[in-house]
């Protein structure tokens, strides 16, 4: 069997070995930049996205996703593509039919996907519907007969915790600046890729269970997040990057759409990119409770 996790960051921690690039090595003290904090760049990044209350008010997303991986000649191939729905914010108590009446929906990654069952070399492709919650992590496998089974296969739920988890991660990063869950510091002006970015570093809260340190690099001009570099927790060494581009906008809110995952080298790892994006769709409620 071959599935793909879509952890952008680096999915080689075991290979982290000894050449590690510290954190601001070679970087030279900050310069003038247009804001000096992060209370001073959230607010401009906020208005970036249409102001925080478009923020505050997204509570689904869905889009095609079609992720690439490169092999150690840097040969890309593309993988299957995927639909993503996103249940992102608690949202109040509705009516779930025969499940009674919610408490609270929590947050919840739907993916629809394809995935290889083989054994052997002869591909045998089946549809794969996983729903992760904070509460539970399920995955269905389409049968001979169009529907769904239920498997509670470890393989398929590490699998399917895995993507959600990543996905959650980046996002939050980018779409949730306010969120309890994490912690940004101001890190001054940092140059990459020959530009002068206002760097904050951010740390999620240890409930989430994220076992990296991230930093975002915010565009000078628009302020939106172009480049996000990733740290080992404990030696603060450098892993890698992801480049953010094609912003596209939906009433107000910049929704990246292509992400490229290099390592420390700069050696191409993997890739997103989103298609089809869709915010604050109409979902029916049991859509984060089965295929």
């Amino acid at each position: 069997m071959r599935c793909f996790g879509f952890l952008l960051l680096l999915p080689l921690f075991g290979l982290i070995a000894a050449a590690q690039t510290p954190a601001d090595e070679g970087q030279a003290q900050p310069e003038l930049t247009v804001t000096t904090g992060w209370d001073r760049i959230l607010p401009i990044y906020e208005a970036a996205h249409g102001g925080a209350d478009r923020l505050e008010n997204l509570t689904y997303w869905s889009c095609d996703f079609a992720p690439t991986a490169f092999d150690d000649e840097g040969v890309e191939t593309a993988l299957s593509v995927k639909k993503i729905e996103m249940r992102y914010h608690h949202i109040p108590p509705q009516d779930l039919g025969d499940m009674g009446v919610s408490k609270h929906l929590p947050r919840a990654v739907r993916i629809e996907s394809e995935i290889d069952i083989s054994e052997t070399e002869t591909p045998d492709m089946v549809k794969m519907v996983s729903i992760v919650t904070p509460l539970s992590v399920k995955v269905w496998l389409e049968n001979a007969k169009g529907g769904f089974d239920e498997v509670d296969v470890i393989q398929y739920l590490n699998f399917a915790t895995l993507d959600a988890s990543a996905l959650l991660a980046h996002f939050d990063l980018i779409l949730m600046p306010r969120s309890s869950d994490l912690r940004f510091r101001y890190a001054g002006v940092k140059t990459r890729d020959g530009v002068k970015y206002a760097a904050v570093d951010a740390e999620f809260a240890p409930g989430r269970s994220v076992p990296l340190l991230y930093r975002n690099y915010h565009s000078p001009e628009t302020t939106l997040i172009e480049r996000v570099d990733v740290f080992d927790p404990t030696t603060k060494q450098r892993l890698g990057c992801t480049r953010i581009s094609d912003y596209e906008d939906h009433d107000g809110l910049k929704f990246p759409r292509s992400f490229l995952s290099v390592d420390r080298d700069e050696k191409p790892v993997g890739s997103w990119t989103l298609s089809n994006v869709k915010i604050n769709p109409e979902l029916t409620a049991d859509r984060f409770l089965k295929p």
